[in-house]
């Protein structure tokens, strides 16, 4: 193990009573150098920072605990002034409404904001969606769906705020929502229920994390 990276481990293992970076962490991390390593076997200074920044990060989720004293362990080369003053570190704010003409369109803040870019470019909203199309957008939306007929039955009062409203709570109160937003996270874990290629086998214990994913969707 880099020797620079050994030393970061202890304090790590200080800070935290030795609960962390276990036997096999430290291998975790071992291997993450080897295969990061130059020709001659050294690791670039900017990827040991990460690398100590993203265990440093990770030690209140690992001990449960609320805070933890992580100065002296995140390296200054760790981060740029380009990672500082990327939008998710700045502060929040909340900026003037822009001042537009037509008051009639936007139906909340956000829509004011989007009507003042299309008027900057030479822009107009279109009309808005008859019903029964709001109400068939929803469902790809929500479903990846085609509505079903009960859906169909009550696509002529989605057009009210307020049944636009309950639309979307049983849209999202149904399972399908969970199946149908539960494959973006899948996808990014790249999940499968086979192993694919000529004989695709099927892994008979993954299951369970796409059952586990989809609860979760459904149940957040």
């Amino acid at each position: 193990m880099n020797a620079d990276f050994r030393e970061f481990c202890d304090q790590a293992i200080a800070q935290t009573q030795g609960r962390i970076l276990n036997r096999i962490e430290r291998q975790e991390c071992e291997e993450y150098l080897e295969k990061h390593a130059e020709e001659d076997g050294s690791i670039t200074e900017r990827r040991l920072a990460w690398q100590q920044t993203i265990v440093a990060l990770s030690l209140p989720v690992r001990v449960n605990a609320a805070t933890v004293d992580l100065k002296g362990l995140i390296p200054s080369s760790a981060v740029t002034r380009d990672d500082a003053d990327h939008w998710s570190f700045a502060a929040l704010n909340r900026p003037n409404e822009p001042n537009i003409s037509d008051t009639s369109w936007p139906r909340n803040a956000i829509a004011r904001f989007v009507l003042s870019a299309l008027k900057s470019a030479g822009l107009k909203p279109t009309a808005p969606a008859t019903a029964p199309n709001l109400c068939r957008r929803l469902c790809f939306d929500m479903h990846g769906l085609p509505p079903d007929d009960s859906q169909w039955r009550f696509a002529p009062r989605v057009g009210n705020n307020s049944d636009y409203d309950a639309f979307i709570r049983q849209s999202m109160a149904h399972p399908v929502f969970g199946e149908r937003w539960a494959r973006d996270w899948l996808d990014v874990s790249r999940y499968s229920d086979s192993n694919g290629y000529e004989e695709d086998e099927i892994r008979e214990h993954a299951y369970p994390y796409r059952d586990f994913v989809t609860w979760a969707m459904n149940n957040d």
